[in-house]
């Protein structure tokens, strides 16, 4: 490498900031380097892959990273560069694994001269997937308050301007209460006949939430995202109604917490809910579009694990999977 080119590198690295992969050892065609690889990536959780082509300067070259299969995200191409006798080009791809916990299997990235002559391909990537859900019960000392509010979506930082008409409002239904009170007051001290109120058991709700639910349309992205958030409620709501649990304000993770501390639910039906609640979630927080059968597994969970749980009925354990 002659004293010009080394000089040049040097002063193009101080200007970028970062060293391109090479260093002395610029390649003679073509080459593609690989680099910013984690062995380990959360679900849903941000993580970035550098990608960096040298080719000679007088080759034409085809180069076009797409975004891998299981994962989202985006590709951002810098400009070309000089380097020694050739140009340089650096690709980043800013990714969130969408399916887990699994092993991820990146396809080795290629890059080509357009008249053949030359193609160089990367080694193919494995990184292991975990559980963002599951994090705070599985590592000592993590926080599950944490860990929620990277899933949960957040709220408006600064509410809007409350208008004048809800004072109104709040004055006309005061002068209602006190009107209802007195009228109560009136008829307190007359005898009223006993009266029993059948209520409905929690199981017989939700089946039939859910069996409603199986009829309703899944065509578009927002309807499967608005399924998955309706059958998701109707079983938090009846795990609370049936064993006095806090379900429907809480976080998957304390709620899960919560269940699998107090002992309602054997450890297979835990293991289906968490299953289950975690595909709720990628579908509602990741834009995760499941195929139509998925969607009727799902909704099958649910209705197994009311009726394993009813309260006529001895528990047993649900079968399948989210």
């Amino acid at each position: 490498m002659s004293v010009r080119a080394v000089v040049f590198a040097l002063a193009f690295l101080a200007a970028c900031g970062e060293p391109q992969p090479w260093g002395e050892s610029i390649p003679t065609t073509l080459d593609l380097r690989l680099a910013k690889v984690p062995s380990e990536v959360a679900l849903l959780q941000p993580f970035d892959l550098r990608l960096d082509l040298f080719w000679r300067q007088d080759l034409e070259v085809e180069f076009s990273p797409e975004v891998p299969t299981g994962t989202m995200g985006t590709v951002r191409l810098e400009p070309e560069r000089e380097l020694a006798h050739g140009r340089w080009r650096r690709a980043w791809l800013h990714l969130r694994a969408t399916e887990g916990p699994r092993e991820l299997v990146i396809a080795p990235f290629r890059a080509r001269s357009k008249d053949g002559t030359a193609v160089v391909q990367t080694d193919e990537v494995r990184l292991q997937v975990t559980s963002l859900l599951a994090a705070a019960s599985g590592v000592p000392g993590a926080d599950p308050a944490a860990v929620a509010d990277d899933v949960e979506i957040p709220g408006p930082l600064l509410a809007p301007p409350m208008p004048q008409w809800p004072w109104w409002v709040g004055a006309l239904a005061l002068i209602v209460l006190a009107a209802a009170i007195r009228w109560w007051q009136q008829r307190r001290s007359r005898p009223r006949p006993a009266m029993s109120v059948a209520l409905e058991p929690p199981h017989q709700k939700a089946l039939r939430e859910l069996q409603r639910l199986r009829a309703r349309p899944r065509r578009t992205e927002e309807e499967v995202a608005d399924f998955y958030v309706a059958t998701s409620h109707v079983l938090r709501v009846y795990l609370e109604e049936r064993f006095g649990l806090r379900a429907p304000e809480r976080t998957t993770e304390e709620f899960l917490a919560e269940v699998e501390a107090g002992g309602p639910l054997s450890v297979a039906q835990c293991i289906d809910l968490r299953r289950f609640l975690q595909q709720c979630d990628l579908v509602k927080f990741a834009s995760h579009v499941p195929p139509e059968d998925q969607h009727l597994q799902t909704l099958l969970v649910a209705e197994l694990l009311v009726e394993a749980t009813r309260s006529d009925r001895a528990a047993t354990t649900v079968g399948g999977a989210a």
